[in-house]
């Protein structure tokens, strides 16, 4: 059996076991406001955290009199390391004693929103400090494609089935209408923070139910806090799955 969802974008016919088919209506609905919301589908730059990032130093200067550029070291973050203090002066790359540049791979994905805006601070209570301070985001949470092409490995099907069954909590296994990719994986485990200037993402007329965004909370949830609760609809459906699976 397959269950379908029609909307602006194309059709998605989910197979039998995914946690799609434990809701009562559509999964997917179009957004009727044309700004980010909480459960839209937006794309935006995502950074990838490996499990320990980079960071780079400037070593030198392809020209000795030019400050605007410089030539960078780039090398392993390591907690554990004191920071180095003989940095050279990059007018581009200004930080303070403290700070150092990290570097992350940063790919356009598309992306779940987990939040409102968040309220903006009153400018009485700013004036005279660095906007970034309290500047507004939004948490969103990337997608990555599942499927292997001859740019990406992506992941093996016995792994694709486990996540279809909510074997774990950082993972959910989507489809998304209208995009080249057959199936994706939510990582639940990389929300992160999005700027909310119309720059830093832009819509796609398509958001999640309410009742399939409670779904992902549950996710969520579970993620946090190391379980769900006993009346959670995805132990249940983990109970029919594992009926089915032996």
């Amino acid at each position: 059996m397959r269950y379908g969802n029609q909307i602006l974008g194309g059709t998605v016919s989910y197979p039998e076991f995914c946690l799609q088919t434990i809701s009562a209506g559509d999964w997917w609905v179009e957004q009727d406001s044309p700004h980010a919301c909480r459960g839209a589908l937006v794309y935006t730059f995502i950074n990838h955290f490996d499990q320990a990032p980079y960071t780079f130093t400037p070593v030198g200067r392809s020209q000795p009199t030019e400050h605007r550029h410089a030539v960078v070291e780039v090398a392993p973050l390591k907690i554990g390391e004191r920071l180095k203090r003989d940095r050279l002066p990059v007018a581009g790359m200004p930080v303070h004693d403290d700070e150092v540049w990290a570097a992350h791979r940063a790919k356009k994905r598309p992306c779940i929103v987990f939040s409102q805006k968040s309220p903006l601070v009153e400018k009485t209570l700013t004036r005279g400090k660095p906007n970034y301070s309290t500047a507004p985001t939004m948490l969103v949470a990337p997608f990555y494609g599942a499927n292997p092409t001859d740019k990406r490995l992506g992941f093996k099907e016995e792994f694709i089935q486990r996540v279809q069954h909510c074997t774990y909590p950082q993972f959910h296994w989507d489809m998304i209408p209208g995009s080249s990719t057959p199936e994706s994986i939510l990582r639940l485990d990389q929300l992160q923070p999005m700027g909310v200037a119309q720059s830093a993402y832009y819509p796609t007329g398509l958001m999640l139910s309410a009742e399939a965004m409670s779904l992902l909370e549950e996710m969520l949830f579970w993620l946090r806090m190391g379980g769900l609760p006993e009346d959670s609809d995805i132990i249940q459906y983990q109970k029919i799955v594992a009926e089915n699976f032996k």
